[in-house]
Formats: C-alpha cells, structure tokens, sequence
C-alpha cells in the first residue's frame, strides 16, 4: 500500500513537472529514467526537491535544466541534450556514479563539459568553505570501488574515508529499502549501527537513494528535514542539495 501511495505519487509531481518544462522551467527527462522503479521515486523525489526550493519562481529567462541519470543510454542522452540547437543551459545527473564516465563523455561530446553541473566537484566546493577536511562517504558500490568521490574531493583537500567491501552488501540493502519504499522497523538503529563503526562526523550522501532515506530517519524522529541532515550527532550532505542552490543561483 506504501509502495502504491509513493509511486501515485511520483506520477502526480511528473505532470506538474512536464507542465512547468512547457513553460520553460524545468525539464526532468521522465521518459530518459529507465532502470527502476526505484530510481524513478529517488528522481522524483529529486525533482520535487527542485521545485520546493523556491516555490514562487516560474520562469529562468527560457533556459532549461535537463536530468538524465546513469542507464544504458547515457552517452546518447549527453549528446542530445549537449548538441547544437538545443535550449539546455545546464544538464544535471542525479545518479553520483554517473560521474565516473563523465572523462569519457568529455571526449565524446567536448561541448557538454560547459553544460554539465559536476554535483561531486560543487560539494567539494562546499565542504571547502565551511572548512570541512574529513568525511565518510556512503554510495553505490560502484562509485566505492572506482574511489570516485575520494578522488574527486581530495582536490578540495578533503579527505575521504570509504567502507570497505564487506559492508557493500549492506549499504545495499539501504539503497532497496528505499526503492522498494520499504523500511524496517529498525531502520534508525541498523544505520546507527553502520555509521557508529567510523569516527567522521561529517557524512556525504553519495547515492541517490540516501537523502531519501535520511529524511525517512529524520522526520520520523519528529524534527524537521533540511538540507543538510543533523541525525545522532553526525552531519549528512547531499551534493543534490548543492546543485539546487547552483542552478537558482545562476538561472535567475
């Protein structure tokens, strides 16, 4: 019923998001999302978050923002989106480990380098500022074994700590609780667990799916979501949250 609720959902915020891609506002790519139920709730919910940012606002000058997320046809989507006579001013992915193959794109489509927002390079910007030198990261396995955040963070001199391989299959198990939108009862403790095994204070949300999840934890702990999470003494960010904040800032 849950999962039935969620997803009615998910369809209600795709027709409001296509009405304001008609007027200019933003564009989603809905159709583009293909792998999983899963996937398009934390797209969605991503969207959403978009929208709620500044609720007032309808128009950027006619430019578009377009989302495309990691799936078998990622390099086809850059370049449609990144090639001549196209209105897309910027192109965002919401899938972190989409980052990795961005090198490759590069080549490909040397014109997409200037369109594409580069959430991990923006978050490190972020960390940087509010003098933030040690973070856990918790992502996808593939982003862990490829080592793309701490890579892409240690430029900002930020360093990385990453769980090992043994805790891959938990992690994964947070990443389908969400796409399944179904949560134990002892979610808050079996992720309190997890954390309690790292000493960092300051955790980056490298999966789409776990600012989903934190704010599950934190609204049901009765305090309020925000952006940047404050859950059992440690502090959660999202590199999401730091593109909204880049494209209101220069869309306006």
């Amino acid at each position: 019923m849950r999962w039935g609720k969620s997803f009615a959902g998910c369809f209600r915020r795709r027709r409001r998001l296509r009405r304001l891609c008609d007027a200019g506002f933003f564009c989603a790519c809905i159709e583009k999302i293909r792998f999983g139920v899963g996937a398009k709730l934390s797209a969605y919910h991503y969207g959403q978050r978009f929208l709620d940012a500044q609720p007032h606002t309808r128009t950027f000058d006619g430019r578009r923002i377009c989302g495309c997320c990691c799936c078998d046809c990622f390099f086809d989507e850059v370049f449609s989106l990144a090639g001549g006579g196209t209105s897309v001013r910027y192109i965002v992915l919401p899938c972190g480990t989409s980052h990795y193959f961005l090198p490759d794109v590069y080549r490909l489509v040397p014109e997409a380098e200037e369109r594409v927002v580069h959430a991990i390079r923006l978050l490190g910007r972020e960390l940087k500022a509010k003098g933030v030198e040690n973070v856990l990261v918790i992502a996808a396995e593939g982003a862990l074994k490829k080592h793309l955040y701490r890579d892409c963070l240690h430029e900002y001199d930020i360093a990385v700590s990453e769980p090992c391989a043994v805790e891959y299959q938990e992690i994964r198990r947070f990443i389908e609780y969400v796409k399944a939108d179904a949560y134990p009862v002892d979610l808050a403790e079996r992720f309190s667990a997890f954390l309690q095994k790292y000493e960092e204070k300051d955790v980056v949300l490298g999966c789409t799916e776990f600012p989903v999840l934190m704010r599950r934890l934190v609204e049901g702990n009765d305090a309020p979501a925000s952006d940047v999470c404050l859950w059992r003494g440690r502090r959660f960010y999202d590199p999401l949250t730091v593109v909204i904040d880049f494209l209101y800032a220069n869309m306006a």
